[in-house]
């Protein structure tokens, strides 16, 4: 009875070795399939065991394959980019999404190696979560800069927008010439 006992406790020790899920993500235009099935295969050769992939343009915002790879992910599962432009089109837009994986607990890599928060994961938080609010700090400067902007503008009557105002003189000038 003990070896039964004991080989079923070795093949749940197997099983939860490989409880978390690898999932990468490849993008490619729509003109450049080749470039696609290469980060299909360095994805594989990574080791992930999902692979989400699509061929659309960066700036086209909905992004059905990379939202259901987010979707699919779990506390202490790994998603994997070729390179990040693959993914985010913008700083702002990387580090917001990257610092809500590593909060939910899911780590990520990137295949060159260069990133892979398995190795510190603490470390890499912390410093998302700083990276994170430089970049929200930076973005209510840049706002409020724009606000006190524009009541200056609106506070001293200048045009806002549309098309300038002409003086009288060049209007009556205008007119003459007609």
């Amino acid at each position: 009875m003990t070896n039964i006992f004991y080989r079923k406790k070795l093949l749940t020790e197997r099983k939860s070795k490989n409880k978390y899920k690898c999932i990468g993500y490849a993008r490619a235009t729509s003109i450049d399939n080749e470039s696609l099935n290469d980060q299909i295969q360095l994805l594989g050769n990574f080791g992930c065991n999902y692979i989400f992939s699509e061929s659309i343009a960066l700036d086209q915002d909905p992004k059905p394959q990379f939202e259901q790879a987010i979707n699919n992910l779990s506390r202490g599962d790994k998603i994997v980019f070729t390179k990040l432009d693959r993914a985010f089109r913008s700083q702002y837009e990387c580090i917001s999404i990257i610092n809500n994986l590593l909060n939910k607990g899911i780590n990520f890599a990137t295949v060159s190696g260069s990133i892979n928060s398995n190795n510190n994961f603490d470390i890499y938080k912390f410093i998302f979560n700083i990276l994170f609010e430089l970049e929200t700090l930076e973005n209510d400067i840049l706002l409020d800069k724009k606000k006190r902007l524009a009541s200056n503008i609106l506070i001293d009557r200048k045009n806002v927008g549309g098309r300038p105002k002409i003086g009288h003189l060049k209007e009556k000038l205008v007119i003459r010439l007609r």
